[in-house]
């Protein structure tokens, strides 16, 4: 059974479909159209069950290549909710206006290119949450490096110059755990897109 649109298009495009297999084909094609956000085509699709097989296997190819870089394939999705988890527990802790948040510790909130990475961040969460189109994954990955990279920047600046107390240091203990579950998130992201696009994974959380 084909679970997403890439492993369909490869069946569709194979010779000799038979009957049988064009009736299958169709149904598995029916249900990925069902399960996506965007294919708006119920009626369209009520309408072809008339048509015969091969013409039925037609659309649907035509659907499928429309569809394919758009949809995240079914396996992805709990990878995208553990993303938006860890990116949720970064926010928090990157947040300066979080009391006891490293970034309120430290006053980032008056350095300008923590803002910056912190709203773009911010927005990097709403994109995948919408979520974004499956072929944009690795532009809104290459804007989510940007911004980490950023508040990353400003964070070593600040603990430079800021005095070591047990507060700070609780700060910092918070913050490499929600990194830890932010970069792993991430990695996986880039395992299934074979690439590695989420960058800064490695970073040193703070120096000192």
């Amino acid at each position: 059974m084909t679970t997403d649109w890439t492993s369909f298009l490869k069946e569709v495009s194979r010779e000799a479909l038979d009957h049988e297999r064009a009736e299958r084909l169709w149904r598995e094609f029916r249900h990925l159209a069902a399960g996506s956000s965007r294919a708006h085509l119920e009626r369209a699709l009520d309408l072809s069950e008339r048509l015969p097989p091969d013409a039925r296997l037609l659309l649907a190819a035509v659907v499928a290549k429309l569809l394919e870089p758009q949809d995240w394939p079914p396996s992805w999705v709990p990878l995208r909710t553990a993303l938006l988890r860890g990116l949720d527990n970064l926010l928090h802790q990157l947040d300066p206006r979080s009391a006891g948040s490293l970034a309120n510790l430290l006053g980032c909130g008056k350095d300008e290119s923590f803002i910056v990475g912190f709203a773009v961040l911010t927005d990097v969460r709403q994109i995948l949450h919408l979520p974004c189109r499956r072929d944009e994954i690795p532009f809104v990955a290459s804007l989510c490096s940007t911004g980490l990279w950023a508040c990353l920047q400003s964070y070593r600046r600040a603990l430079q110059q800021a005095p070591s107390t047990p507060d700070l240091q609780d700060a910092r203990v918070a913050f490499i755990y929600a990194f830890s579950q932010y970069s792993d998130a991430a990695r996986a992201m880039n395992g299934a897109l074979e690439a590695a696009v989420f960058t800064h994974l490695d970073a040193p959380l703070v120096a000192g």
